[in-house]
Order: structure tokens, then sequence, then C-alpha cells
């Protein structure tokens, strides 16, 4: 019997050590499991949410931007005399007086900082614009003065270089290359097959296979959403856990009317 008590009590040291400092750990890892949930969400539907912008008056000084740092400008396309398009991480604008002066040049592009990113501009041959995106491709439409942007048959969004030669237009995203003629109301998109590198062995990089499984990417948009309902639970377990916390004298008493009531 003796033995049993001295178990017992051991067992009874060891449960409320464990629940005290269970409860302490869960409280500091609380405002880290919400932001990583959050955050996680949101960048699994970065483009969904791209329209919503952070002032970045809010941010630290290191993300405002001054003298055209932060890629702010990335290069810029000549169109003749003083006059030229400057483009970068703040979308796309026109200059008429040898860069004195700027007006805004992103008519027709969606709402929000992320679909102003703008990788390349290119004036073709045929003298017409094009931009590569964050998000797409877009031809500027001159006679009603803005961006359109023009559907590409590969699931790839982000366009990252385009080429103009002879009467064809090359456009490239980072896994494709695709050649159509330099028609702004005829485009024919055909994809260019580019071989492998002589030394190419196949393989995928570490970080990339563990973030296209912990997005769920790997499955697809029915991935990420099953990623996300994971990152809903463990908030919801989260926020419940605070709030148990933060009011149990709230919850005994209602609690205690709750068996009163169903006694009655």
């Amino acid at each position: 019997m003796q033995n049993n008590h001295t178990k017992n009590g051991k067992n009874g040291t060891w449960l409320k050590f464990f629940k005290k400092y269970h409860k302490w750990l869960s409280i500091v890892l609380t405002v880290f499991i919400l932001l990583f949930v959050f955050s996680g969400i949101i960048l699994n539907h970065r483009e969904l949410l791209s329209s919503h912008d952070v002032d970045r008056s809010l941010l630290l000084e290191r993300y405002e931007y001054k003298n055209w740092n932060n890629a702010a400008v990335k290069s810029y396309v000549k169109l003749g005399g003083d006059s030229a398009l400057i483009y970068g991480n703040i979308g796309i604008w026109l200059t008429k007086d040898n860069f004195k002066t700027f007006s805004d040049f992103n008519a027709g592009f969606p709402k929000g900082t992320d679909n102003h990113k703008i990788e390349v501009v290119l004036q073709s041959n045929s003298g017409n614009l094009y931009a590569g995106t964050l998000f797409g491709f877009f031809w500027y439409d001159k006679q009603n003065a803005r961006w359109v942007k023009i559907d590409l048959p590969i699931h790839e969004k982000r366009i990252v270089g385009l080429l103009s030669k002879g009467d064809s237009l090359y456009v490239m995203s980072r896994s494709h290359l695709l050649v159509t003629p330099d028609e702004p109301c005829d485009f024919t998109f055909d994809e260019i097959k580019i071989p492998p590198a002589d030394d190419y062995d196949n393989k995928i990089g570490l970080f990339k296979t563990l973030w296209v499984i912990h997005s769920g990417e790997i499955y697809g948009i029915s991935g990420k959403l099953f990623v996300d309902f994971v990152g809903l639970v463990f908030a919801f377990l989260t926020i419940t856990g605070i709030i148990l916390w933060l009011t149990p004298k709230q919850i005994k008493k209602l609690k205690k009317k709750n068996k009163k009531f169903q006694n009655l």
C-alpha cells in the first residue's frame, strides 16, 4: 500500500510539473503559432490577397522607398526623344523630359503593390508595348491607354523575360518559353521545348521539395486548402487555450449555472 501511495504521489508531482510548465510554454509560443498560421495562409494565397496592401509607414525603415531603392526601379525602356518608361516594384512610370518628372503609367493593372511588380517591359520591333509581371503578361492598348492582360497556355503566372525578333514575340516564364506572332489582336502561342543541359541530373533542391510539401502545393489547390485547414485548427486550439487561461473564474461560474439549470 505504501508503495502505491508513493507512486501516486510521484505521478501527481510530475503531472503538476507538466501542467504548470506546459501552460507557460504554450502562452509564450502562442504569438509565434498565430503568426505562423496566418502568415502561412496569406503566402499560400498571395495572388488572391494581392489587392490588399500594408502602408509602409507601419513597417521598419528598411522597407521604405528612398531614392529608388529596394528594386523600386529595375530598368527602363527608351521610347524615343526624351521619353522613356521606368519600371520595377512600384509599377511603370512615364517620363517625357529626360527623367525630370514622371507620370503614372499603370492603368489596367489590378490594384495592389504585388500586381505592380514589373519584371520586364519591352517595346517590340512593331512598336507594341508589353510587360511581364509577377502575376501575368500584359499588352498596352494605346487606343484606350491601358494595359490588357493576355492569357497564356501555361500554369505559371510570373513572366521573367520578353524578346522581339523579326515579327515574332518570345515570352519566358521561369519554366517555359513561348513564341507568338507580334500581333496583339491575334496572339497564337506555341511552346518551344528547350533541351536539358548535358550535365543536367534531373534533381530538385531540398528546399523546393520541402516548400511544396509544407504549403500543400504538391497536391494543387486541394492540398493548399488542407494545409490551411490544419493551420486554422492550430489557431482555434491556441485561441481557445488563451480564453481558458484568461477567464477560468467565468468558466467555473458558467459550469455551476449549467449544473443548477440541469438539476431543475
